[in-house]
């Protein structure tokens, strides 16, 4: 179902929002007190979680569609930029282990040098 009248359909949401929310707290409010919640509240709550889905799919039915926006294109990549990402991801070295006999630590940088 289609309603072409925006008024009307932001009245059948907002009447059943303010139904769901009252119900809803009503029953909140009878489970605080630890009191057996009234028939006519556990019928009111059934019906409205089987109206959700018309209420939705009403929704959905009324989105319209908008064309997707064009893509934006970028400035072409400087090569110095391209240059460093290809630094930035170039593979390690292979490691040669070596004997160290001992590192000396700056205190300042924290550079660690082997010693032999």
């Amino acid at each position: 179902m289609i309603v072409t009248n925006a008024t009307a359909r932001k009245t059948i949401y907002g009447i059943y929002i303010i139904a769901v929310l009252a119900a809803y707290g009503i029953q909140v409010g009878f489970s605080s007190i630890s009191v057996a919640q009234p028939s006519w509240l556990i019928a009111t709550i059934s019906v409205l979680a089987y109206l959700g889905a018309p209420v939705g799919v009403l929704a959905v039915a009324n989105v319209v569609a908008t064309p997707a926006a064009a893509p934006v294109v970028d400035a072409p990549i400087h090569s110095d930029a391209v240059a460093a990402v290809r630094t930035l991801f170039a593979p390690a070295p292979a490691l040669v282990p070596q004997a160290v006999a001992a590192v000396t630590v700056d205190p300042i940088t924290g550079l660690v040098t082997p010693t032999q």
